[in-house]
């Protein structure tokens, strides 16, 4: 539970940092051209706890999620992979959403589309990055698998002992 923690805590604050990054600086200009579709910075201000608690649960069921798929496959590529699946499931839909019943400009929503690739790539390998230890031990049995050893105490190993005795 504590390692659950400590990776929620580092993807919150991840999401929150890479959130105002995207959203707070470089879509800035975009976003005061249209401000027709935002709040106004005192009403967004009054919502932000909701913000929080959206980054909160979204950095929550990565770490979950994540930690309940490891494979025994380099970190790296687990985390990049990751970073695509929650992509496509997430930040590409939504924002392909928002463009079909807003009136966003394309080019605003493809720089969101593209800003989200980025910062999702980077929170799927920062979550593997956090789970590194856990992957290294899944592919210790396949890697022994594949080099003819067998880990202790499995049935095969069992089986190939009584066999050679």
């Amino acid at each position: 539970m504590k390692r659950f923690v400590l990776r929620w805590a580092i993807l919150f604050i991840a999401a929150n940092v890479f959130g105002f990054v995207v959203h707070g600086l470089l879509l800035q200009g975009d976003y005061a051209a249209t401000p027709q579709l935002l709040r106004t910075q005192d009403d967004a201000n009054r919502h932000f706890v909701y913000m929080l608690i959206g980054f909160a649960s979204s950095a929550a069921a990565l770490v979950w999620i994540y930690s309940s798929g490891i494979q025994s496959r380099p970190w790296l590529g687990q985390g990049i992979r990751f970073g695509i699946a929650v992509w496509m499931l997430t930040s590409l839909p939504w924002f392909l959403t928002y463009y079909a019943v807003q009136p966003w400009p394309g080019v605003v929503v493809a720089k969101q589309i593209s800003f989200e690739l980025v910062t999702v790539l980077l929170m799927g390998i920062i979550n593997a990055g956090l789970h590194r230890r856990e992957s290294a031990t899944a592919q210790r049995p396949a890697r022994a698998a594949a080099e003819g050893v067998l880990p202790l105490g499995t049935k095969e190993s069992v089986a190939r002992n009584v066999a050679q005795a």
